[in-house]
């Protein structure tokens, strides 16, 4: 089938400030992030990636590599801190993994260990903040804070503040209140702090009631259907049914593509629209590092973070990584979710996907994110929901539109 015919269908059935560069998060040093803002369609699935890190996968799932990476230098980190070799980074770095992971208890410990021995350091407090206020405890974060934001160098000063802006409003339990439910977005749009605003939910990516202000913004930003995408997420994965968020996302899905037509050319013609000035918040290549020498003649494993930094020009011609390009005609391994690309449960071609999905229409991935699959020998498989791995020869989209940007032929599963 092919890319564009697929994707019309998809959208047939759906119906249809600044901040430079910063080792940002939760205060990360091997997290680096992009100048922002970030469009949203690339800023949902990093904060959605983020958040994925703290679910306890079964020993015999595979990881990916990014997760890998964060697991190993988080044994790294716990042999530093037996042999009492911590520096202040490394205390800071060793909360900010725990909190990616969900361990926040351990996150607490570590961090409070990290401010006795080296008092006063930034980053240790504001990820001690973070560890507290997701483990619950609202009013020792919130004094955390108010002692980060006086030490906060200026590159981090207006999102520190944001982060307590925030705290205060949950604390408060503004959206039990119709009228201050969203305030803490309007707040953003008001002093134009787009990018101070997704640093934080980049920082936060576990708080659903916090990404449901990222809906409003989507929303006022003219993307409805990532607000779309973002309200969906609050309810299905957060499980979150406030009144003002349900309203929202009932107005938005009510709203007919002439309206949304007639917004977006209103938009377009309002000076005060935010310029978005990366695509992806997360900088994932300087992960590649450690990217093994591509094997001529045998397997290579292919990662699933390197495809994602394949960026796709005006014109449509992909720009493909160097590490991919080596690729392209090699045998590869790819582990990933079945995607059918019809109705049929069983097919001898269909998408592997890094991550599965829950509603295809609401969290379908960029097209760097799906990989198109040819069983070799047309093969039948039977859709299925579990992971599998995937083994057959790669090729490239080049300069061809009517091809998926990446194609696995003569796959065999495993």
């Amino acid at each position: 089938m092919r890319p564009w015919f697929f994707f019309a269908i998809v959208f047939v059935v759906k119906g249809f400030c600044c901040l430079s560069e910063v080792s940002a998060g939760v205060h990360y040093s091997k997290e680096q992030f992009a100048d922002l803002p970030s469009q949203w369609r690339g800023f949902l699935p990093d904060q959605r990636f983020l958040r994925q890190l703290a679910i306890k996968l079964p020993k015999e799932q595979s990881r990916n590599e990014l997760r890998k990476s964060y697991e190993s230098d988080l044994a790294r980190l716990e042999k530093l801190l037996e042999m009492r070799q911590s520096q202040p980074v490394d205390f800071a770095d060793l909360g900010a993994l725990y909190i990616r992971l969900g361990n926040y208890a351990r996150a607490v410990e570590v961090l409070r260990l990290g401010d006795r021995v080296f008092p006063a350091q930034f980053r240790i407090l504001s990820n001690l903040a973070t560890a507290w206020f997701l483990s619950g405890e609202q009013e020792k974060a919130i004094a955390q804070m108010q002692q980060v934001v006086k030490l906060a160098p200026g590159a981090f000063l207006a999102a520190e503040q944001l982060v307590l802006d925030w705290m205060l409003e949950t604390k408060a339990e503004s959206w039990k209140s119709s009228e201050k439910y969203f305030q803490w977005a309007q707040k953003i749009l008001a002093k134009n702090y787009l990018g101070e605003a997704q640093l934080v939910g980049l920082w936060l990516v576990a708080d659903g009631r916090l990404l449901a202000q990222f809906a409003f913004l989507a929303a006022k930003t003219n993307q409805p259907d990532i607000a779309i995408s973002i309200t969906d997420g609050c309810v299905t994965e957060f499980g979150i049914r406030d009144t003002e968020l349900l309203k929202l996302r009932g107005t938005l899905k009510q709203t007919s593509e002439k309206d949304l037509a007639e917004t977006k050319k209103l938009h377009e013609e309002h000076k005060g629209q935010p310029v978005f000035r990366s695509l992806r918040p997360l900088k994932q290549e300087s992960w590649n590092i450690g990217l093994p020498k591509v094997n001529v003649e045998g397997w290579n494993a292919l990662p699933w973070f390197v495809l994602s930094q394949t960026q796709i020009g005006k014109k449509g011609v992909p720009a493909y990584p160097e590490y991919i390009r080596q690729l392209e005609g090699k045998k590869v391994t790819l582990d990933g979710f079945m995607q059918p690309v019809g109705e049929d449960s069983e097919s001898n071609v269909f998408l592997l996907l890094e991550n599965p999905v829950g509603c295809w229409y609401c969290e379908m991935p960029a097209l760097n994110g799906m990989v198109y699959v040819e069983m070799a020998n047309e093969k039948i498989l039977r859709i299925s929901r579990e992971q599998i791995r995937i083994r057959g020869i790669l090729q490239l989209r080049g300069s061809d539109p009517e091809k998926f940007l990446f194609t696995i032929q003569a796959a065999i599963a495993e």
